[in-house]
Parts: structure tokens; C-alpha cells; sequence
């Protein structure tokens, strides 16, 4: 087991994992050196001027803004509805996918925790959907949201 963290999150991985170069503005990859699963973390910072808003909501509408852009840049992607749990502390929201064309299935686990919301995305080419859930859910499970120590350092200026 490797423990990644890095500045506002941590995650266990299992094996051998390595960062790895995205096109994805904001967004930090890891791949599996031995495998073909790859994690992707999106971390955004909620402005202050939605910092009081419904919070529930917020989170509510980044899934459904990434689910519909995902749908938009592969057809092929079937997805599940993403679901919200807002009786717990962080804020927590799944949903999954899976590439008809490819067979590559994704899991999403989106946290809102402060004025943090991290989007862990797993991804696998498994054959046996049982396996795919079961490493998803070791993995997405470990993930927390780590807000940095020096909290007053790199405000938003937006």
C-alpha cells in the first residue's frame, strides 16, 4: 500500500502507482505501473462567494456539471445518476460509468469538505465488474480531503 498526499488530499493505493502527465487543467493522475487503472483528482477551491451558499446544492450541481461534460466528450460513456449524501460530514457524492466501446469503467467520489471539493476518479479496464468495485472502493474509501496547514496562504483572488 502506497499513501499519496499531496497538498488537500490523501489516498492509499494499492501496489505500484506513479504520477503521471494530464492534459486536464487542475487535475493530478496517478497510474498503476504493474496494471492499466489510473486515479484522477480534481481539486477546487469554492470562492468565498459561495462559501455560504447551499452546500448540498453546490456539490449537487459540480456532479451533474462533470457527469454532462464526461457525457459530452465520450459518447460512448454510459453512466449511473450521480447520488449525494448530505447527512454526512464531508459532503459525499458517487456515480460510475462505463465506456460501451472501450469496457473502461470509472467510479467517481466527489467530497465537499470546507471550502474544498475534490473529485476522485477511478478507472480500470476490468473485465469482472465485481473486481473493478471491489479496487474502487479500497481506493475512493481511503480518500480524504486534507485541507492545507497554512489556511490564510494561497487565498483565492477570484
Amino acid at each position: 500500500m502506497t499513501q499519496i498526499c499531496e497538498p488537500g488530499f490523501c489516498v492509499d493505493l494499492p501496489e505500484t502507482w506513479a504520477r503521471a502527465q494530464t492534459e486536464q487543467p487542475g487535475s493530478l493522475v496517478y497510474r498503476d505501473t504493474a496494471g492499466v487503472g489510473t486515479l484522477t483528482v480534481m481539486l477546487l477551491a469554492v470562492r468565498p462567494a459561495y462559501s455560504i451558499a447551499d452546500r448540498v446544492r453546490l456539490h449537487s450541481d459540480y456532479m451533474q456539471h462533470r457527469a454532462k461534460f464526461e457525457r459530452g466528450q465520450l459518447p460512448s460513456l454510459e453512466q449511473s445518476t450521480p447520488v449525494t449524501n448530505s447527512s454526512e460530514h464531508p459532503i459525499e457524492g458517487v456515480w460510475g460509468a462505463v465506456d460501451l466501446e472501450s469496457g473502461r469503467r470509472q467510479l467517481h467520489r466527489v467530497l465537499l469538505d470546507g471550502d474544498i471539493l475534490a473529485d476522485f476518479c477511478y478507472e480500470d479496464l476490468a473485465v469482472d465488474e465485481a473486481a473493478f468495485t471491489d479496487s474502487a472502493s479500497s481506493i475512493l474509501g481511503s480518500a480524504v480531503i486534507e485541507p492545507p496547514s497554512d489556511a490564510g496562504a494561497g487565498s483565492d483572488p477570484g
